[in-house]
Parts: structure tokens; C-alpha cells; sequence
């Protein structure tokens, strides 16, 4: 399982990158539980900065790192106490992003994760914040 979420993430990452392709050198790393993207060099551009067009927002979903059990297996209370501690996490998260461009696409409440479209210097801050088991592209259904 952890293998298929290092490929998903880095094939997560190479989308990323061929999306934001403008000409810098580029490096890219990945593992099981992250993905980064480095800029080696900055570009410049004549354009004026009013006329650039901001960069696309990659859709991810980020599984949160917190103990989480199947709710059948927990009685009403187990299930209260997890939900917030779920709800919690999503909001540190989410806090810690404060700045970046980013829009909360979907809060979970039973599971932990939660579905982002972020720009890469909030996929920078999902990586180091130590609150993210997993983030890995979030791709539409091909059934529908």
C-alpha cells in the first residue's frame, strides 16, 4: 500500500510539474508519505507581474496523520471523539496554509482526509507540517 501511494504521489508530482513547465530547471523527489517540488533557479519574465496569470491549482487529497479505526468497530462515544479529532486536524491544517493559494474542496467527517486544490507553496507546507500521512492527486472517476 505504501508503494502504490509513492507512485500515486509522484505520478502526482510529475503532472504537477509538466502543468507548471516554464522553462527552470526543476527537481522533483518522492516517498511514500510526500512529495516535494524544488525550483533550482528562478525564471524571469518581461511580461509586467498585473499580466501574468497565477499558476493552476493542483487537486489533491491529503489523508491526515491520525489514529483512525472504521467506525463499526467503536461505540457512540469512540465515534464522537474521533470525528473531532479528525475535524481538529483538518483545521491545523488548514490554518497552517494561511497565506498560499488554496481552496478546501472537501471536509471528511468520517475519515481522515481531506480534498485540497493547492499551489505548490502550499504543497510545500502539506509536506513539512508533520500533519499528513499521505497526499496524492485527486483524479476524476473515468466510470463517471
Amino acid at each position: 500500500m505504501a508503494r502504490r501511494i509513492g507512485i500515486v504521489a509522484l505520478a502526482a508530482l510529475l503532472f504537477f510539474a509538466a502543468c507548471n513547465d516554464d522553462g527552470a530547471d526543476e527537481t522533483t523527489t518522492a516517498s511514500p508519505t510526500s512529495v516535494t517540488v524544488t525550483t533550482a533557479s528562478p525564471t524571469t519574465t518581461s511580461a509586467p507581474a498585473s499580466t501574468l496569470e497565477p499558476q493552476p491549482l493542483m487537486d489533491i487529497v491529503v489523508t491526515l496523520e491520525v489514529p483512525w479505526r472504521p467506525e463499526p468497530d467503536l461505540d457512540e462515544e469512540q465515534i464522537a471523539a474521533q470525528r473531532a479529532a479528525i475535524a481538529d486536524i483538518q483545521q491545523q491544517l488548514i490554518d497552517l496554509l494561511d497565506g498560499t493559494r488554496f481552496e478546501v474542496v472537501q471536509r471528511y467527517e468520517v475519515t481522515p482526509q481531506l480534498a485540497l486544490a493547492v499551489d505548490e507553496a502550499a504543497l510545500e507546507r502539506i509536506n513539512a507540517s508533520g500533519l499528513v500521512a499521505a497526499a496524492t492527486e485527486d483524479t476524476p472517476d473515468p466510470a463517471g
